[in-house]
């Protein structure tokens, strides 16, 4: 395969970026127990708080496999980010909600999660970042299949 054409390097090297940005960021100076994926997700309840949010959703949402979400939401349970909650009709599921702590954290977490995002398209077209969030769902989309 011609070697520009191998793109998994590229979205590793992306990624590795965006996770040293996120946890360089002023957030980790405010509590040492927020990490940058309990930011993101902290902001996803936030945004989803009329809705009743379950640890499916966050695995879905964010393309974690089951086992880490579990490792990651005792974790945030811990530390007083989250509560998880039984619902009324099935014990088995848990409801999963900011506590005050959390939501207090949001206002500065969505502040530097809107920065990284402007750093990252800065310069891009808005034609541009939509061609390349649909290159990156046919990506997500063929791995999905495996073949």
């Amino acid at each position: 395969m011609n070697e520009k054409r191998r793109i998994g390097h590229h979205i590793k090297s992306l990624d590795r970026i965006m996770h040293h940005r996120r946890n360089e960021s002023a957030t980790k100076s405010y509590i040492d127990s927020v990490t940058g994926t309990h930011g993101w997700v902290i902001r996803y309840l936030y945004d989803n708080r009329e809705k009743n949010i379950f640890q499916k959703d966050i695995e879905k949402t964010f393309g974690i496999r089951r086992s880490t979400v579990t490792v990651m939401l005792k974790t945030m349970e811990k530390n007083g980010l989250i509560i998880r909650t039984s619902v009324e009709n099935d014990a088995r599921l848990k409801k999963i909600t900011p506590t005050d702590k959390a939501l207090d954290l949001h206002y500065k977490i969505s502040c530097e999660i809107d920065a990284l995002e402007e750093q990252m398209t800065k310069g891009i077209s808005d034609e541009e970042i939509e061609n390349f969030i649909l290159t990156l769902e046919k990506i997500k989309n063929n791995l999905k299949e495996g073949n």
